[in-house]
């Protein structure tokens, strides 16, 4: 057996870092694309079998990166995200200034010991029905020989694969999983292994003409770019460009194909580092920070 584990994609509620958790919040058009930019990448896998959270946000993302094949789809209450109980619609600055900074700022660094607020779940409920769920799919004997792909959200996620995790007690391993992030995991009898940990299949920087700070998502993490003249001051929008970037030194040179995505608004470019970015005349110019994220 063989198991995909897939957190759902984008929301406008995840851009306003406002507590979802068990409302049912549709993907927006960054989330639905880069599902689309994951189902590339998992488009010759044979996916059997879907199983979901019933929230539409992960259902949706499931459906595109399976390419909306006719694939059987099982619903899980199980895989349905953290409840937030009355903090569900309150943003996080909403919740510092109610004068709940401590107890958020547990959530992250200590979860259990993270006070649930009322009629919402604590963590050790989301790492109980989580395990729960993860033993009924990988003792079901129909499923022994299946590719399932299994689709949920970022605290979610975290407690269903806890137990298998080497430090149980680091809840979050180092990170939140980002958006449409895969973790896959292999059964085989009592043997059960990583393949893959938060594994992101869009390493891609998106540029808008909207915003003041842009994210770039390379190896997992994310980095904060503040530069807003790129769009304007560097790339023709009416087409593709290859730009060349060589620096020295501990420096690396990279070689970048930029082209229009489908909206006309977010341009996307892979296989940058934690760098600083500004424009000089036509060019951008790359401060990489890491020396050997990139090998000639």
């Amino acid at each position: 057996m063989r198991l995909y584990f897939l957190r759902h994609g984008e929301t406008d509620w995840n851009k306003e870092r406002r507590m979802q958790g068990t409302i049912d919040i549709p993907l927006n058009e960054k989330g639905r694309r880069i599902a689309e930019l994951t189902a590339k990448e998992l488009s010759k896998i044979p996916f059997d079998l879907i199983i979901s959270s019933p929230l539409s946000r992960a259902v949706e993302t499931a459906r595109i990166v399976t390419g909306h094949a006719d694939i059987p789809l099982r619903i899980d209450v199980r895989l349905r995200e953290l409840s937030w109980g009355e903090w569900e619609g309150l943003t996080q600055d909403d919740l510092k200034q109610m004068g709940y900074k401590e107890g958020l700022n547990l959530f992250f660094t200590d979860p259990f010991q993270f006070p649930c607020p009322p009629g919402g779940d604590s963590i050790q409920q989301v790492c109980e029905r989580g395990k729960q769920f993860f033993e009924d799919v990988t003792h079901d004997q129909a499923l022994q020989d299946k590719t399932i792909l299994v689709s949920t959200h970022g605290c979610a996620v975290r407690g269903v694969l806890n137990h298998l995790y080497e430090d149980p007690m680091d809840f979050w391993q180092g990170k939140v999983p980002a958006n449409c992030a895969v973790s896959i995991v292999d059964v085989d009898g009592e043997t059960i292994r990583f393949a893959e940990k938060d594994k992101v299949y869009y390493e891609i920087l998106l540029l808008s003409k909207e915003k003041q700070t842009v994210f770039v998502n390379i190896s997992d993490k994310i980095f904060n770019i503040t530069e807003n003249e790129i769009i304007r001051d560097s790339f023709d929008p009416k087409i593709n460009k290859e730009i060349k970037f060589i620096s020295y030194k501990s420096k690396a040179l990279v070689q970048l194909k930029i082209g229009i995505c489908e909206d006309n608004k977010d341009y996307y470019i892979g296989n940058l580092s934690d760098t600083e970015i500004k424009t000089e005349k036509k060019n951008l110019i790359l401060n990489l920070t890491k020396e050997d994220i990139f090998k000639e």
